[in-house]
Formats: structure tokens, sequence, C-alpha cells
């Protein structure tokens, strides 16, 4: 199209109309083509025949005309040359509208270019209707940057009347002409007139349409045209549109329209100057509404006062951080923190614990494991479904025995008891990790606000909570299928109730006045040990201690004094040096008692074993004859029943009948092997118990019951109390009102002493003697079955080439290197080096724990303990392939 001149703008600013989601039937979703550049042509359209000049004058008497008759001016009074005068009365004519016959061409011509050529005083635009005053807006100043910026027009409908102005840029090419269809239809007998097709560019004109021309356009409703195009005598034009007029017709569908998304001039809703009051904005929808916030968190607060209508309740923010956090942090890490004073008063104790039919409402819906603790506004979190309470404002002084402290206590010990049952749930996973291992520096300086420091202040219970997660965390799971690190293993419900009603109880073992169910419990399982190892359960005695290495020193306590009873008010001094005897697989602890006792570890004499770590008899026999010779008195043998590393039983019948014949105290460390006792197909290990003086048994190894629990059981009854008796009048009065011999706290070298028997006792109520004894041969059955499975691998050497007496089993792992190193030393410094550098790979991941040791000339080696019910042959095979897995990198 032919470049077309622009008309001035008005001084008065043009009204823009409130934008509208579907502008001129353009959906806001389409694309925007760009505007033609006014140097471009479209050669379809016929050259127009009058000036652009005077077109355009006559596009503006147009509208000045339509103005006018909108104004109830009557414009058929008016010259149709002369110049608009606004002041003039409108005449509304009585009858309807009829479309004057044609002039001829000449004259219109004639007539036109006599109007034309005068100017035209455009007076100041009324409102054209009584609601459309409620609709003007100024429009913009058109900046550098915004030059190229379109407003959009929204389609003229019935319903669209209260919008009567909009503007287009002055680079818009080409020009648009658009009117309603119904007043320029194509009949004349319908009361419109009827444009020829090359004054419009062909088509009829569409209804709600705009006339536009150059830098100018205005937009009138449909109304407004109504009462002016009847009376309007438009027929001189008609032949003066020979050629291209200076507006283009467009279909209902307007190219020019942009798309709404693509607008520069929109940065930002809040500086559109166009924009009255933004409660007018079809656009905003509402804040929940918004799918282009990629984070809530990050946009939305800034939008609103606080207490935001549009936020759901706070466990429906999926934009909530993961609470583990939480506690640790001295201010919420989520948002909301920024909408509440900094620091919002603690509620008291019943409010915080107050759990409501809502609340219940809520935990139906919610069954997400967080596993986390934190606060939140409301004082609830869910956790696995479960009501995790706010105890930032809580201390230790709220609980019980606090006034009103029952509530806070109770859902203290119930958190307490649900991060103990997750605990629990996922060490007994497979896939679960052993250890999250950490070097002691790390956790000394601390770890994810774990600390090991001491506060002058105390800390809310919150705080204690987590601490107790990271305890467990950075612990061990000794609970897991997969831990074969240690004798002590696995986890017992039973027992672990057992553990928690003693600790509740907190009471001491010394007199019966203060302990006497579990002192009588005590006796009666007593009793039922010494039943099994074969004495008779009225002679025999013993008592409960803190572990394996304590009641071996009461037998050797045991032992000197029933051979020199001054010793107990006189001492070392007044008896010999002595000699005791034990064997070179044998517990330390044999060395650290004499150490204890004074009698000195260099007076331990070590016997020989046979390379299965069993103790020689006729070594011992020769021991014995040698210390004599050198002026020692032999007093004690300690023979083992499953030895640490091996798992050996020493022969107790040969070492029995060697003691009997030197009058030596023997004593069975079964500290390890007493659970066999309970298995009638492996008791047999043990024959020549009965024989023994004093016998070590740990129930919290082979039978599972939990740390600590270890009892020294004596065949003669009355010498614990003999040898520790020391008649404290404060506490074992001769003339209490019940039998005093069940303060049984003399017979013990403590005076306080922990509760270790209910645990025991409530197993063995709940699974019965047959139930241990199929506990104990499951063990022996893993132990067994990883033996032939070492046997039949090539990259795995066994220690030795029998069967295992024990659930030990004792190996080495042979990398390729290794296993082309012909036997030799530079084969056992290889050797040597293999089991701790796989170790430490193993416990950096994690996944599984086994332990390793040299033993006299044996390099390094693997040993593997079976104690853990749970652990099963998958385990097994689990271990060998990631112990081959970690030292084929070597």
């Amino acid at each position: 199209m032919d470049k077309v001149a622009a008309l001035p703008v008005p001084s008065g600013k043009m009204a823009a109309p409130a934008m509208s989601k579907d502008v001129g039937g353009v959906p806001a979703s389409e694309s925007i083509p760009e505007a033609a550049p006014a140097s471009e042509s479209t050669p379809e359209q016929p050259a127009l025949l009058v000036s652009p000049v005077l077109a355009q004058r006559a596009v503006l008497t147009f509208y000045v005309l339509a103005v006018l008759r909108a104004l109830r001016i009557n414009s058929s009074s008016m010259d149709f040359g002369a110049v608009c005068q606004p002041e003039q009365p409108a005449v509304v004519p009585e009858q309807p509208a009829v479309v004057p016959e044609q002039p001829e061409p000449a004259a219109v011509k004639e007539r036109l270019a006599a109007v034309l050529e005068q100017p035209v005083p455009i007076p100041e635009l009324p409102a054209l209707t009584d609601t459309a005053t409620e609709a003007v807006t100024e429009l913009p100043a058109l900046t550098d940057t915004a030059t190229e910026a379109v407003t959009e027009l929204p389609a003229l409908t019935d319903t669209a009347t209260e919008h009567p102005w909009s503007a287009l840029s002055p680079s818009l090419r080409p020009s648009i002409l658009q009117a309603p269809p119904e007043l320029l239809a194509h009949e004349p007998d319908n009361a419109s007139v009827d444009f020829p097709k090359n004054f419009f560019g062909g088509g009829s004109i569409p209804r709600g349409g705009e006339l536009v021309g150059g830098d100018l356009a205005w937009s009138l409703p449909s109304s407004a045209f109504v009462l002016l195009w009847p009376p309007m005598d438009c027929s001189p034009l008609w032949p003066l549109m020979d050629s291209d007029p200076p507006w283009s017709f467009t279909d209902s569908v307007s190219p020019w329209l942009p798309k709404p998304p693509d607008l520069p001039w929109l940065p930002e809703p809040p500086d559109l100057p166009w924009l009255p009051e933004a409660p007018d904005l079809p656009w905003l929808p509402e804040a929940p509404d918004l799918p282009r916030l990629p984070e809530p968190p990050d946009l939305l607060w800034l939008l609103k006062p606080p207490d935001p209508p549009w936020l759901p309740d706070t466990p429906d923010l999926p934009w909530l951080p993961e609470a583990p956090d939480l506690p640790r942090l001295p201010e919420p890490p989520d948002l909301l923190w920024l909408l509440k004073p900094p620091d919002p008063p603690c509620r008291s104790i019943g409010n915080i614990m107050e759990f409501t039919q809502a609340d219940r409402q809520h935990l139906d819906k919610s069954k997400q494991d967080t596993g986390s603790l934190g606060n939140t506004d409301d004082a609830l979190k869910y956790d696995s479904g479960r009501i995790a309470h706010d105890f930032s404002c809580i201390h230790s002084k709220d609980l019980l025995p606090a006034e009103e402290g029952e509530e806070a206590t109770k859902h203290f010990l119930q958190e307490l008891v649900n991060i103990l049952l997750d605990y629990i749930s996922k060490s007994l996973k497979r896939g679960s990790k052993v250890i999250d291992f950490h070097y002691p520096h790390q956790l000394k300086e601390g770890l994810e606000g774990f600390s090991l420091e001491l506060p002058d202040q105390p800390d809310n219970l919150e705080q204690l909570l987590v601490d107790c997660r990271d305890t467990l965390k950075y612990g061990v799971k000794t609970s897991n299928p997969r831990f074969l690190n240690q004798l002590s293993t696995g986890l017992d419900i039973i027992g672990l109730a057992g553990e928690w009603l003693t600790s509740t109880a907190n009471t001491n073992m010394v007199t019966y006045e203060i302990s006497p169910v579990f002192i009588l419990m005590e006796e009666v399982v007593l009793r039922k040990m010494h039943s099994i190892i074969g004495w008779q359960e009225e002679d025999g005695d013993g008592i409960f201690s803190p572990g394996g290495t304590m009641s071996n020193l009461y037998s050797v306590l045991l032992a000197r004094f029933h051979r020199f009873p001054a010793v107990k008010t006189h001492g070392m001094s007044a008896i010999p040096r002595l000699a005791l005897f034990t064997s070179a697989h044998s517990h330390y602890s044999i060395k650290k008692t004499a150490a204890v006792l004074g009698i000195g570890s260099e007076n331990v004499i070590v016997v020989r074993c046979d390379e299965r770590g069993k103790m020689i008899s006729s070594e011992l026999n020769s021991s014995i004859d040698a210390a004599k010779s050198k002026g020692l008195v032999p007093f004690y043998v300690n023979a083992t029943a499953g030895t640490t590393v091996y798992g050996a039983f020493d022969p107790l019948n040969e070492i029995a009948d060697i003691c009997e014949r030197h009058g030596i105290w023997m004593h069975v460390d079964a500290a390890w092997g007493g659970g066999l006792l309970l298995s009638n197909k492996h008791r047999v290990k043990m024959q020549g118990i009965e024989r023994a003086h004093s016998v070590t048994w740990n129930p919290h190894k082979m039978m599972g019951v939990p740390l600590q629990c270890s009892a020294i059981l004596v065949k003669r009854k009355g010498l614990l109390q003999e040898c520790n008796q020391l008649c404290a009048e404060y506490l074992f009065q001769p003339d209490k009102h019940y039998d005093v011999t069940y303060d049984i706290g003399d017979k013990s070298i403590q005076c306080g002493r922990h509760v270790d028997i209910f645990k025991l006792w409530l197993m063995w109520k709940a699974k019965g003697s047959e139930g241990f004894e199929a506990q104990v041969n499951h063990c022996l059955e893993n132990a067994e079955y990883l033996y032939y499975k070492l046997k039949r691998r090539t990259d795995f050497q066994l220690v030795f080439k029998e069967k295992p007496e024990h659930s030990n089993v004792c190996f080495w792992y042979l990398p390729k290197r290794v296993q082309s190193i012909p036997p030799g030393p530079e084969r056992d410094r290889e050797l040597h080096m293999v089991a701790p550098k796989i170790k430490t790979k193993m416990m950096e991941e994690g996944f599984t724990m086994i332990g390793y040791q040299p033993l006299q000339d044996k390099v390094n080696f693997f040993r593997c303990v079976f104690s853990n019910p749970a652990t099963q042959r998958e385990d097994v095979d689990f271990l060998l392939d990631e112990i081959a897995r970690l030292g084929c990198e070597l």
C-alpha cells in the first residue's frame, strides 16, 4: 500500500478502553503478526483517486458527524460542507431515516473538495453514553522504548459500550477500517448504507468495527453508529472511491492485533498507568491459580500483606523445606516466619499439647514420612502419620514431677518412642547402612548442628529429641542383620521392653526392701542356670555383674579367698606369690584381673594351644609343675569354652582332672560359649563344665539379651558373701522384719548394682528354653554355611581347615596379586595389609561390618561371628560378595 499521510492527533487525549482477554475477536494466546512497514505496498488494492489529505479529512468529518449525532445533534439540518458547530442543539428526527438518492459523482467531488479545503476545528468530545464516562483513562505517553507498543482494542459488542476510545501506534501499518455490519449492510432498505467494495477493499464491515486512519484511530460503540448512519447522506462519496483509499478493510479477525504475552510495554502489572484499579484487571487471577510461579515462597509473600487469604494450611504447602534441620535453626527456614512477629510468645503446655478433631482429620490425610522433628505455625507437624508436638518452648523442668507436667511428659516420651521405633525399623532393613562413619575430629567439631559440648543454659526438649536422633544416626546399627563385627549383635524386642521397664523402675539390687521382685527373679534365674550347668540348684550361688570381665574377676577373687582367706584383711603380703594359668587364646581379662587384684600380670602363666586354639592339657600340667619349682603357688586355672577369635573349646574334663590333682580352683570362661548349653545338639562341646568351681556366662552374647547381662555362677553356696561382706550398718541391719538373707548387696564388690535380671527373665518367659535352643542352632548353621561357601571359592582361604566348633569363621581374602605370590614372608607381608584396607572401605561405605585381627603367627584375617537371629544366608552371600568387590580394587 502507498504511504498515507498522517492526521494530526487532537489536543485532547483519547481514552483507552480497559483490556479484555480476547481483543477484537482475536484470542490473547494467538501470535502477533508484525505491523507492515509504511513503505511496503499491497499491489492487490487499487490506487486512490484523491489525495491522502482529502481522504483523511473525509474520515475526520465522518467521525465528527458521528459524535455529534450521538449527542443528539441534528446533522440533517447542517450543510454538509460547513464547519461542524458543536454548540448547535441536536434534534432527533421523529421519522425513520431514509437513505437519500445518490447524487452525481462530479457534484460530490466538488462539494467534498470545498469542505475539505477548509480547516476543521475539532470540538471537545463529550461522553458518548452515560455508562461510557466511567471508563475513560488517559493514554500513557509514548517514550522511545514504547513507540512500537500497541494498545489492545476490545471487540465492540453490545456489552462493550463502556469502552469508546482506543489508540494505535504511529508505526502501525496498514491502517484499518471496520464498522458494525448491521449499519453498513449491503441492502439499502435495511436502514443502512452499503459502501462499495472498492471503498473498503472488499467485503462487508463487521459489527463492532473501528475506523482507523493514519496516526489517529477512533472506536465508536455500535449505538453511536445507529444514531449516525440512517440520516447521513454518504452517497456523494461513493464515486470518489475508484482507487485505493487510505484505509483498508479487515475481517472480524484483525491481523494487527498483538498477543498480550508479547507486549513489551507490560513489564509488570503495577507499572501500567492505564489500570485505574487493580480489581478491574481481568488478567490478574487469584493467587492460588498462578501456575506460572515456579516457587510460591519466592514471590507470593511479596504480593500481599501478612495473613494472605490464598495461603492454604501449612501441611498442604509443597514448598515447605525438609524439617530435620528446623530444630537446629534459630529461625524457621520457611518464609512464614516473615509474616509473624520475630519472637512469638510460647504458649502454655496445655495449649501446645491439644489434639483437636481437625488435627485428627488432617492426620488422616497426611501419611508422608518427613523423618524430622520441627514446629509449624499451628504447633503440629506430621511425621509418618503421627503427630509431632512443638517442644521448642518446653524444658525438662516442665516435665513431671512439675505441676501440670503430665501431658508434656506423655507427649515427650511418645515422641521418643517414635524415634526409637523408626530407628529399629530402619536398622532391621538389609538395604540400610550399618554405619554412617565419621572420624573422631568430625564428631567433636559437630555435624549438621549436632554438638557434643555441654551448654550453660538448658536446651529445650526439641533440641534434646534432635540430639537423640543424631546419636542414633551417627552410631552403629548393631541390630542390622549384616553387622557381624562383635560377639553381641541383634536386638530382641522383648529384651528391649525389659530394659525399658528396668530403667523405669530405677532401683538398686542391694536389699530386698527396695528391690523385692527383682531379687527374687535373680534367684530363680540363677537356679535355672545352675541346673543347666549340672550343679545342684540348692547348692549353687551367683550374681549378675556388669560384664564378662567383672565375672572373671569375681572368679579369681573367690579362688584366692578360698585358698587364702587372710588376704581379705591382711592383703597380699600375708600370702605367698601366686600363679594362675590360662590358655594363649583366652580372653585378656584374665591378665587384667591379675593386675587389678595385685597378683601381677607376670604371674599369669600362658599355656600353649594347638592349631585349632584349644588348650593343650599336657602343657598345662607341665606349666603347673614349672611354677611350683619356681616357688610360686598355683591356685587358679581358667579354661575357655568358646574362645573369642577361633571359638574354640578347651578340653574341660582333662583340665578338671589336672586341677583336682593339684588342688587348684577351676574356672570356665563360658561368656561366649555358655549359650550352647541350651542346645541339645551342641552342649556336648562343653562336657566337664559341671566339674568347674565357677563359670562365667554372658546371656547378652549367644542368647541375644540386650547389653549388659553377665553372670558369675559359683558352685559353693555362701562363698560370695564370705569373700565380699562388710556389713554396712546403714544398709544391712540384722533386725529387719523380713529374712535378711535376701539382702544380697554384700555378695557384690559393688554397692549400687544395676538390675540386669528382668530382661533375661522376660525373654526366657517369652521364648522358653526351646526358643533359645532354636536361636543358638540357627546361628551355628549360618557359620557352617559360610564355612562351606569359603571352601568352594578360590579367592578366599580358611585360617584352619576344620569345621568351626562355634559360630566363629576365620578366613583371608586373596587378591589376584597375592594369589600369584608363593607362600613365604613376602606373601605374608602383602596379605597382612589386605584386611585393614578392605575394612576401611567397608566402614566408609557402611553396608556391612566384620572384624579382623592377627593372632600369634597368623597375619591379619577376617573373623565373622553369628549371634544375631535375624541374619540369614542371603546376608552371608552379601558379605562375601562385598569383600570381593572391595578387595578387587586393591
